[in-house]
């Protein structure tokens, strides 16, 4: 995905890596604080301003993905998260979820295990990809 033509369709983008306690964990981020419909864009920044927020927690043993959140938000419309959280596990709270504004806060869908590289290829498909450009 990093190539054309989804390259340019980021206006920014860049990612930390921090090591938790550097023999069991370490997070992958891009984004930061409480993301709200007004919220300035963060993260990975796409030319409609849209953004992704992205928060990964790897097991560094056996490099298993235990915690995950892809926020992407259309300022001032529409947000839509992916989530993986296993230690609030309820019949309403699926380990993975979807959750989406449109929906309100409550409802989490249930989903598979998802990965970033997943995400930002349905963002770009549906979208800010090359049809969204070319329909707009």
């Amino acid at each position: 995905m990093g190539s054309e033509p989804y390259n340019s369709l980021l206006r920014d983008r860049y990612a930390d890596i921090k090591p938790m306690d550097a023999r069991t964990f370490y997070t992958i981020s891009c984004g930061k604080g409480i993301i709200k419909p007004h919220t300035p864009p963060t993260g990975v920044i796409f030319s409609d301003s849209s953004f992704l927020r992205i928060f990964e927690k790897w097991a560094v043993r056996d490099n298993n993905l235990l915690v995950y959140s892809y926020h992407y938000q259309i300022p001032h419309d529409i947000s839509i998260r992916y989530d993986k959280d296993s230690e609030r596990v309820a019949p309403d709270h699926p380990e993975h979820h979807l959750q989406t504004s449109g929906l309100g806060k409550r409802i989490r869908l249930p989903t598979g295990e998802v990965r970033c590289e997943e995400v930002l290829q349905l963002i770009f498909e549906q979208f800010v990809g090359p049809k969204q450009t070319a329909a707009g």
